[in-house]
C-alpha cells in the first residue's frame, strides 16, 4: 500500500500531535490514527485504531480533523455510487476511535434510478433515512423517516460499511413507502 495522505492534528486532547495516515492499494484503503508517544522514540507512532475501506475507482478517502474529530469522506461504487462521511472521536472507555456519526447517500450517477440517504448520530441514536429521486425529477421530496437506535460509538475497526447500513435501512422500510 502507498501513503496518499497524512494529516497532523491534535486528536487525543493531551496537547501533543497526533496523525492520521491514509494508505491506498489494489486491495483497498486503510486509514490509521496514531499518536506520537515520546517513549521509546518520538518518531515511532503508536497506532490507536485502523479503518479498512473497500477499493474504489474514485479518489482515495479524504481526511480532515475538526475539533478533535476525524472526518473521513469517501465515494465508492460505479454507476450506482455511495458518498460517505464518517466522524470518529477518541472513545477512552474502549481505547479506540469511536464512530460518532455517519452520513451516506447512494445515487445513480447516470440519473435513471432512485437513491437513498441516511444520517446516523451514534451519540444520540437518531437515525434519519430518506428515499431520493434522480436529479431533475419533478416528484416532491420523499418524507424523512426518523427512528431511534441504541446510542453508543462503535470502534473504527468494527464498523459496518455504509452500503450495508443503507441496505439494512431499505429492508426495514415499511412496504408501500
Amino acid at each position: 500500500m502507498k501513503l496518499v495522505q497524512r494529516v497532523d492534528a491534535p486528536i487525543l486532547r493531551d496537547g501533543s500531535d497526533d496523525v492520521v495516515f491514509v494508505y491506498s492499494g489494489e486491495e483497498g484503503h486503510r486509514v490509521a490514527v496514531a499518536h506520537f508517544d515520546h517513549k521509546p522514540r518520538e518518531s515511532d507512532p503508536v497506532v490507536i485504531d485502523v479503518l479498512e475501506l473497500p477499493s474504489s475507482p474514485f479518489d482515495p478517502p479524504h481526511v480532515t480533523v475538526q475539533k478533535h474529530v476525524v472526518v473521513i469522506e469517501q465515494m465508492t461504487g460505479g454507476t450506482m455510487a455511495t458518498e460517505s462521511t464518517f466522524r470518529f472521536r477518541l472513545n477512552p472507555d474502549q481505547d479506540c476511535m469511536g464512530l460518532i456519526g455517519l452520513d451516506a447517500e447512494r445515487y445513480d450517477r447516470m440519473g435513471g434510478n432512485d437513491g437513498y440517504r441516511i444520517s446516523w448520530n451514534l451519540l444520540t441514536g437518531k437515525f434519519i433515512s430518506q428515499r431520493t429521486w434522480p436529479q431533475g425529477s419533478t416528484k416532491k421530496p420523499a418524507p424523512e423517516h426518523v427512528s431511534k437506535r441504541a446510542p453508543g460509538a462503535v470502534c473504527m475497526a468494527l464498523i459496518d460499511q455504509p452500503d450495508d447500513v443503507i441496505d439494512a435501512a431499505l429492508e426495514a422500510e415499511p412496504r408501500g413507502r
